[in-house]
């Protein structure tokens, strides 16, 4: 695992991974609820916010999926990989190599 983020309120933990893949474990029954292929490279950063899951890492794109429905929205800006996310009133912050 490259990066997990928990969530207490679902009692999930969500995982990033080298092989491009997020994985959702539920750890009151200890199993994988959801797998997939979430981006084109590594996935450095994985975090929960307001229902959607967003992901980056080495591809340089920013990718938000809604749990509910799997809807997935892309966010351009960066030149290098995404190495940080950060929220706060409704505003996403990112940080990468880029600079």
């Amino acid at each position: 695992m490259y990066c997990g983020y928990y969530s207490p309120e679902m009692n999930y933990l969500f995982t990033g991974t080298y092989d491009r893949m997020v994985r959702i474990i539920d750890l009151a029954e200890g199993q994988i609820i959801k797998s997939w292929v979430a981006c084109k490279d590594a996935i450095k950063v994985i975090k929960y916010y307001e229902g959607k899951l967003y992901v980056a890492g080495c591809d340089e794109v920013i990718r938000s999926y809604n749990l509910e429905d799997g809807d997935c929205k892309e966010y351009f800006g960066h030149k290098g990989w995404v190495n940080a996310l950060a929220f706060k009133d409704n505003k996403m912050y990112s940080s990468g190599d880029d600079r």
